[in-house]
């Protein structure tokens, strides 16, 4: 569940600043877009309430900043 989150949040971050740059004129700094899709992986994940108690999501909790 966390690697499809991430993926799919690494997409549509990517394809959000696509376009803000050619129909905006507007970029930000790829530090910017990382941690927007970081933002975007957090929220999600902090809002699931049946995550499985595993070391590996707990050690991605914890990649990521999230109560376990």
């Amino acid at each position: 569940m966390s690697l499809t989150c991430s993926l799919a949040a690494g997409v549509y971050g990517l394809w959000r600043e696509r376009n803000c740059r050619i129909f905006q004129g507007k970029a930000m700094g790829h530090v910017q877009v990382m941690k927007g899709i970081a933002d975007g992986v957090r929220d999600f994940l902090s809002t699931r309430r049946n995550v499985k108690q595993s070391m590996k999501n707990q050690d991605l909790c914890r990649q990521w900043g999230l109560p376990n």
